[in-house]
């Protein structure tokens, strides 16, 4: 289990890692950005991350069966992911406000803070729960919590590097983002091997052979400047 837990815990941080710079970088385009938007964005996620770790983690004492809300989680991180972009892209319609149009500092506010909340708790909900199950399986507790923290970093390092040199370069948005929930699928698995797993497993394994992450790419583009002939998207 404890070797599961690291795995687990190295991938919340890559996921935090990826997944927040996908998110900014969508709502930067969406926000026209600037420094107001970067630091209502960021404060947004660190808000979230914080209430989810906070008192979401103060529940983890009456939680029966951990392992298997670990679980859950990670697979609420592989659908969570791309739902989030496709939002973003599609929040001027939603809105109704034109494309090419900025939004206001409220709309900016609001999307930033609703859009944000439940990848951000999900992955500050996470960490706790992961830190909670080490410290009652290990020996020391402050010994298993700081190994967690420092896998996480880990993780979130190793996510960063892997987005800025390679994946940036060779993969599309939702490419990555359906790449990440793969490794999620695949660690929630291995912590708990059930025959709902597999089906994600399965469905995800399909997802990539029928090619739906370049398909769901050119739709979103395609919502996202509605008004226009969108010849070519490059980043």
């Amino acid at each position: 289990m404890k070797n599961k837990l690291n795995l687990s815990i190295l991938l919340v941080g890559l996921t935090s890692m990826v997944g927040q710079i996908l998110i900014l970088r969508e709502l930067i385009i969406v926000f026209y950005g600037n420094e107001l938007s970067l630091g209502i964005i960021l404060a947004s996620w660190l808000f979230w991350v914080s209430l989810g770790s906070l008192f979401l983690g103060r529940l983890t004492d009456y939680i029966k069966n951990k392992v298997r809300l670990i679980c859950l989680l990670q697979l609420s991180l592989a659908f969570i992911l791309p739902f989030n972009l496709f939002m973003i892209r599609n929040i001027k319609n939603l809105l109704n406000v034109s494309v090419g149009q900025m939004l206001g500092f409220i709309p900016l506010l609001f999307v930033s803070f609703l859009i944000l909340a439940p990848i951000c708790i999900i992955l500050g909900f996470s960490f706790t729960l992961i830190s909670k199950v080490a410290s009652e399986i290990g020996r020391f507790a402050p010994k298993e919590i700081a190994r967690i923290y420092i896998l996480e970093g880990l993780g979130a390092s190793i996510g960063g590097l892997l987005y800025a040199y390679i994946l940036v370069k060779i993969l599309s948005p939702f490419q990555i983002a359906f790449l990440i929930s793969a490794f999620n699928i695949i660690v929630s698995i291995l912590i708990l091997p059930t025959f709902l797993n597999l089906f994600f497993f399965i469905a995800i394994s399909l997802v990539f052979l029928f090619n739906v992450p370049d398909f769901v790419e050119n739709l979103s583009r395609r919502i996202q400047w509605k008004t226009f002939l969108l010849i070519k998207s490059l980043d």
